[in-house]
């Protein structure tokens, strides 16, 4: 536990750059959130990153955040997990449209009709038993299955959408089959080193990370450690560690792809059935009052985090909390509008 007075933790550390309304912005909301470290990257149309980082990544050591810290981004991870499938697909190894158990036929046969296609958009019908999944210890394929498929499915696969981070971890597994790799060592190869996203990788609980960031929670007056637990069957769903300037690189990928395939990415925010707004494979396409965007949001453990494009005007932001209290994607979606009006 930390006994340290929150405002030192929360105000001390500030950007650099003078204050404008964005830093207001932040600092008031530190505040109130009880958030001890935060990074922002403000990507604008010409595509050069600012970054600006507030408090402390480590309240133990007293680490600042900064551009290169590390930090959990949960379910923005299912970004490339879906770029992993998809990209599979093009090479021929799989097929979206292949049902589940064609590569993992462990599973029950109730699970037949459920197809790779409705797992990237989260519309399975799978079961969410998240409240009994027990995230410190490791499960083999043939468990994971076995306990998800205790619960029968939800809905007729195809017709519902339901947010299902198991259903993100089999593709996980799928990915691993179908390309005779571990996720990480193919995310790596397909992604991250062509990118030159140096800091990122696939989350392991006993690895030690330089700058890696802590999550915390405030209770009973005082600060107290998250656990960082996740088994590495779950990767899919939300296992990556990243630093905003490794999703900085990301977002230019995006918007001028050099080593994705254009073709996947524009899937990827394709709604499923063609619709204007709803999931695609690892985004969410929204409408934010009249605007046009992309968006994902991230949370495990206390680590919160969103990642939204307004795809209009060309402008992006990505946050990192490193607590709970509050909205990430509300943050994001403040401090996109702060930053549009100030252009």
């Amino acid at each position: 536990m930390v006994r340290h007075a929150w405002l030192g933790a929360a105000l001390l550390l500030v950007a650099s750059a003078p204050a404008d309304a964005i830093d207001d912005f932040v600092r008031k909301s530190m505040t109130t959130d009880r958030i001890p470290g935060v990074g922002v990257a403000i990507i604008p149309p010409g595509g050069k990153p600012q970054f600006r980082t507030y408090g402390y990544a480590n309240l133990e050591t007293r680490s600042r955040m900064s551009p290169d810290s590390v930090f959990r981004i949960a379910s923005i991870s299912k970004n490339f997990c879906a770029y992993a499938i998809l990209f599979l697909e093009a090479q021929s190894r799989l097929d979206r449209e292949d049902s589940i158990r064609r590569w993992i036929p462990e599973a029950p046969a109730e699970w037949e009709p459920i197809t790779l296609a409705h797992l990237l958009a989260h519309r399975s019908g799978l079961p969410n038993p998240e409240d009994a999944f027990q995230f410190g210890r490791e499960y083999t394929v043939a468990e994971f299955v076995a306990f998800v498929g205790q619960q029968p499915l939800r809905s007729v696969p195809g017709t519902t959408y339901q947010y299902n981070n198991f259903g993100y971890s089999l593709l996980g597994v799928v990915a691993e089959r179908a390309s005779g790799l571990a996720l990480d060592d193919l995310i790596s190869q397909v992604m991250f080193t062509p990118l030159g996203m140096t800091r990122t990788r696939y989350y392991t609980q006993e690895e030690v990370i330089p700058d890696r960031v802590d999550a915390y929670r405030w209770e009973r007056n005082r600060w107290e450690r998250a656990y960082p637990l996740r088994p590495r069957i779950f990767a899919g769903s939300g296992g990556i560690l990243s630093s905003l300037r490794d999703l900085a690189r990301y977002e230019a990928e995006l918007r001028r792809p050099r080593f994705l395939d254009p073709q996947i990415l524009g899937f990827q925010r394709t709604p499923y059935g063609g619709t204007a707004t709803g999931y695609g494979a690892g985004w969410h396409r929204v409408r934010l009052g009249s605007v046009d965007a992309q968006l994902h949001t991230g949370t495990t453990h206390y680590f919160t985090s969103a990642f939204v494009r307004d795809l209009d005007n060309r402008w992006t932001v990505i946050v990192f909390r490193n607590s709970l209290n509050g909205s990430a994607r509300a943050w994001a979606e403040r401090i996109l509008q702060l930053a549009r009006d100030r252009r």
